[in-house]
């Protein structure tokens, strides 16, 4: 009659002992990233009379921009810089048509499904041309627009101004004719928001510089309330991280966005909750990036480095990837 309890008390301990190891060892901790890759930072050597932050070399030919059609998954354009021709293509069978040259394009370029592409040149001049390289020609007069964005329905545009008044800043709205239309001006934000993108739902998210560049962060404001939201901020010291490139879900909710060095992520403007899509760092980042019609894709202006030159010196080289809308299966379109 004294062992039973015992018995009793010992059996309860070995079954949860066995069953808290049984638990200990199904549990995994979530991965940052179910698509990141290892990215290890570049750490170039220090040279008397060199500035350490000396800008990185270029690779002659880089590949930049990709947007794909509105109304075809299997098809985008991009930008050769070197060869300074805009560029479109076929993924399955990686067929090229050069819809113009002889043009520098200083922007993500945009495409609309009534078939025209809009971009900013070097002159910060906003510029459009069908998608059959027919009717090229300047959107904008005025030379201080940068960072063009379409609407949903592709017949307005958004840009921000490089003026630094509440009364020149802040970010434009014209229609695909030139013609001003509204704005977003810095005393209802307090500033500007580069690059943009515009949900269906009127609703227009951008990225910020903060606290004369001490922060960075991502803002959303509404077009029918005139409301704006700090949707989050990071601090930093001495990296200069941005915001890149900025694209809508076709959800309405979710937001995709590609920072420089620190992460290419997703972010329900909802729930606020964000996660990476893709780790980056120094030696491997994403700029500019297009989201497929069909949601499925994302295709994405990769940045890769390494160093030269004995260690003190870096040179950069874009290329064109592919991916699912997760990060995951990522493959080199055009390299």
């Amino acid at each position: 009659m004294i062992r039973k309890p015992i018995i009793i008390i010992v059996a309860v301990w070995a079954s949860s002992l066995f069953l808290s190891i049984l638990l200990l060892a199904c549990h995994k901790d979530n991965p940052v990233c179910l698509a990141c890759e290892s990215c290890e930072p570049l750490i170039r050597k220090k040279d008397s009379g060199i500035s350490i932050t000396n800008a990185p070399f270029h690779k002659d030919t880089l590949y930049k921009s990709p947007c794909f059609n509105p109304n075809n998954s299997n098809e985008f354009v991009y930008f050769k810089q070197y060869e300074k021709q805009l560029v479109k293509r076929n993924i399955t069978t990686g067929g090229e048509t050069i819809l113009l040259e002889k043009i520098y394009i200083n922007s993500q370029l945009n495409w609309n499904k009534q078939g025209w592409i809009v971009f900013a040149g070097l002159d910060l001049a906003i510029y459009k041309i069908r998608d059959n390289g027919l009717d090229f020609q300047p959107v904008t007069t005025v030379f201080s627009n940068i960072f063009p964005a379409l609407s949903p329905d592709g017949n307005t545009i958004i840009t921000s101004a490089t003026g630094g008044s509440p009364e020149e800043g802040g970010n434009k709205l014209i229609s695909i004719d030139g013609k001003r239309l509204d704005s977003i001006g810095l005393n209802e934000i307090e500033n500007m928001m580069f690059p943009t993108a515009w949900s269906s739902k009127k609703e227009i998210v951008g990225g910020l510089s903060l606290n004369a560049s001490a922060q960075y962060g991502l803002g959303l404001f509404n077009l029918i309330t005139r409301q704006f939201q700090l949707l989050y901020k990071v601090d930093y010291i001495t990296a200069a991280p941005q915001i890149n490139c900025i694209q809508w879900h076709q959800n309405g909710e979710d937001v995709y966005f590609t920072t420089l060095w620190d992460g290419f992520y997703k972010m329900n403007v909802k729930t606020l909750k964000k996660e990476y899509i893709k780790n980056t760092c120094n030696s491997r980042t994403y700029i500019n990036f297009s989201i497929s019609a069909d949601a499925t894709k994302i295709i994405a202006q990769r940045r890769d480095a390494k160093l030269i030159n004995g260690g003190y010196d870096i040179l950069d080289y874009d290329y064109i990837v592919i991916m699912d809308i997760d990060g995951k299966n990522e493959r080199v379109l055009v390299k």
